[in-house]
């Protein structure tokens, strides 16, 4: 059909799409007819009702049948096994009346908000580059690929969603979004930040210059200056910095408070202390006051943004490190590692996870006088994803008597140790991000040259004292 179609074939010329890269990326045209498909599967004994499941044909209110693409250039649309599942079909006309695109709908093998096309072809790059790119459109996505810069992915018809970022986290825990350089390109990014944070996951903005997509850009400019680009992403903090910075004058009081305001809402839906403790320091010296004064905005936008019971332990949404499971569960079963945990546990190596959560419940309870055993901590929650996991430690195999302390003492070394690397990890971002000043940068360094000299030694890091005796909870 593609080969008998000019309009279609002047199309992938001008957007430099060779007949090697129609074929790698199964790109091909559905006719100007409203039967072609209808009467291929009929030939087929294909049954009308299945392609109707499949999202090819629409079926009218008097039943009668049709092709829902007619006369686009079509885009396979494929899983992460490099399965076809969807296409996506660009309007060849100047009609303003017809959608640019037409996407198949959602069916029991598609769902967009869980699809990012070319993830097939990308995982292994994105794996490789240690981040992922992510564009807005297919053409963009194709361009870059065929360029060589193989690690970028772009949603289907959606903005970013909470599965796209799940499935990013799978691959990297980077991403680049490299999104059109005009307000609506530029607010897409912001949008497009939610769920990636929510994630635990970096974000870097890469700005393109002009009126440049990526196609547009990798096209003229070259992949190497493309890839420069990417290199020198800001974090999106500092880009959402310089956003706001437009918007708000940061010289005046009334501009600051906006900033302020608007970025801890931001800051606020981070779950990693980590991070949300370097995007603290980032704003503070951005706006020239105190981290302080942040943190105390903070703090006033949490309390209004709770429900009336504020002492209510918030359901968690992140995976959590394996190590706070078994501390918990050591914590439930014998007091004395409870006292442990509050003298040795900094709450920056908690995580926002189930188990985190609770841990932290325990030395609440534990600080206030209150603990008086797992029933004390299941009379505080409420919420099943917690209670049932308080009940699902308490049943599993528990650590033996004698190695209780041992268990202990290694998991606050690994949770130690996975801090130290978030936040090295972080430091690294920074680093590389432009604009930095040799005092800044100097610090950095410093507190990185820290960070390692302490995870070489963190098993040396504290003499641990025998535990005292206690009766198990």
């Amino acid at each position: 059909n593609l080969k008998n179609a000019p309009a279609a074939r002047e199309y992938l010329k001008k957007r430099q799409l060779s007949d090697a890269t129609v074929k790698r990326w199964r790109i091909g045209y559905s006719p100007e007819t409203w039967d072609a498909v209808v009467n291929w599967a009929r030939a087929k004994k294909i049954p009308a009702e299945l392609l109707e499941t499949a999202g090819l044909i629409v079926r009218t209110d008097e039943g009668r049948v049709y092709d829902r693409f007619r006369g686009r250039l079509m885009f396979s649309i494929c899983d992460e096994q490099g399965r076809v599942v969807a296409f996506s079909g660009r309007i060849l006309t100047s009609d303003k009346e017809q959608a640019k695109y037409v996407n198949s709908p959602e069916t029991p093998i598609f769902h967009k908000s869980k699809i990012l096309f070319a993830l097939d072809k990308a995982k292994r790059p994105i794996i490789d580059a240690k981040f992922a790119v992510v564009c807005e459109g297919q053409v963009d996505t194709i361009s870059c690929h065929e360029a060589g810069l193989e690690n970028v992915v772009a949603p289907q018809g959606t903005a970013l969603t909470e599965h796209h970022a799940r499935i990013l986290k799978r691959y990297a825990d980077e991403v680049v979004l490299l999104f059109d350089a005009d307000n609506a390109g530029q607010n897409a990014a912001v949008r497009s930040a939610e769920p990636l944070l929510a994630a635990g996951m970096v974000i870097r903005v890469a700005t393109l210059p002009g009126n440049h997509d990526p196609d547009s850009f990798v096209k003229s400019e070259g992949v190497d200056k493309l890839r420069q680009l990417i290199q020198a992403a800001p974090g999106f903090f500092h880009f959402y910095l310089d956003r706001l910075t437009k918007l708000h004058d940061a010289r005046s009081d009334r501009g600051k408070l906006q900033i302020a305001q608007e970025i801890v809402q931001w800051i606020g839906k981070v779950p990693n202390a980590v991070l949300r403790a370097s995007y603290f320091q980032q704003t503070a010296m951005k706006l020239g006051v105190p981290e302080s004064a942040l943190q105390a905005e903070w703090k006033k936008f949490r309390s209004r943004d709770r429900a009336p019971d504020s002492e209510e332990t918030p359901v968690p949404t992140s995976p959590g490190n394996p190590a706070e499971e078994i501390l918990l569960q050591l914590m439930l079963t014998d007091d004395r590692i409870v006292q442990l945990a509050q003298e040795r546990l900094a709450d920056e190596w908690i995580s926002d996870s189930t188990a985190g959560s609770l841990i932290r419940k325990v030395l609440q309870l534990h600080a206030a006088g209150e603990w008086t055993g797992t029933a004390a901590l299941l009379n505080a929650v409420k919420e099943d994803p917690l209670s049932q996991l308080i009940s699902r430690l308490l049943v599993e195999k528990s650590t033996a008597a004698d190695k209780v302390e041992t268990a202990a003492k290694d998991c606050l070394i690994a949770l130690k140790k996975a801090a130290l690397e978030r936040e090295l990890q972080q430091i690294k971002a920074r680093l590389a991000q432009p604009g930095l000043s040799s005092n800044d940068m100097v610090k950095l360094q410093q507190r990185a040259l820290d960070l390692r000299r302490d995870l070489d030694n963190i098993t040396r890091l504290s003499v641990w004292k025998p535990l005292k005796s206690s009766a198990s909870s």
